[in-house]
């Protein structure tokens, strides 16, 4: 017996989407009720929409916290270097006082 696989292989597609037409015929025929997904495509449509805000929404989100993170680490950065530059003006004046002035002397605090 010789069976021809790509036959068979057509009439079970062919069995199981004209069950599925049946089934969907059967459902418009009744008015029945709704309760999947794929049995609205315009309410699949609809919740993938608001399913990509959402993971948007939560993208932005964390988005935000890291800049808020950066902008915090970003302000000690400037905080420090302000200390910094202060501090070197106040060396650069105390220096030049002492060229003035040689009986002043720069000694460091510490």
């Amino acid at each position: 017996m010789v069976i021809n696989t790509a036959s068979s292989n057509i009439a079970n597609n062919l069995k199981s989407t004209q069950a599925l037409l049946s089934r969907a015929l059967g459902r418009l025929a009744s008015s029945s009720k709704i309760n999947l997904p794929q049995d609205d495509a315009a309410a699949l449509s609809m919740s993938l929409r608001l399913r990509n805000s959402l993971t948007q929404t939560a993208a932005g989100e964390s988005n935000l916290t890291s800049m808020a993170s950066l902008i915090h680490t970003q302000n000690g950065v400037l905080k420090t270097l302000d200390q910094f530059c202060a501090r070197g003006a106040a060396w650069g004046s105390a220096a030049l006082d002492s060229l003035r002035s040689p009986s002043l002397h720069l000694t460091p605090k510490g």
